[in-house]
């Protein structure tokens, strides 16, 4: 079976075509103050990454623990309650899994 792509239908072949030219660019064609300021860029980016990886582990961990703070004090109150749920979740599970 020949599956061929239809230029027509294709958005991406502009963009594609002219984002790796940009890429392919030698490094020879950069002078030395170039290459230190692309170098410059690309740490800075490196590095403002790196902050917002950072902030949002933190912001996950943060919610994370809230969650399961607040868990453990409706399985404190309502054990029975924490109990008939979890069996229920269970035995939909269980059938779910076994319909597949």
């Amino acid at each position: 079976m020949n599956i061929e792509t239809n230029p027509l239908h294709s958005p991406l072949d502009g963009k594609q075509d002219s984002t790796v030219k940009d890429w392919r660019t030698p490094d020879a064609d950069l002078g030395e103050g170039d290459r230190a300021a692309v170098q410059a860029r690309v740490e800075a980016h490196l590095i403002d990454a790196k902050s917002r990886l950072r902030e949002a582990r933190v912001a996950l961990a943060d919610t994370t623990r809230r969650a399961a703070d607040a868990t453990q004090g409706y399985v404190t109150e309502h054990p029975w309650k924490a109990i008939a749920l979890a069996a229920t979740a269970g035995l939909v599970a269980a059938l779910l899994i076994r319909r597949h």
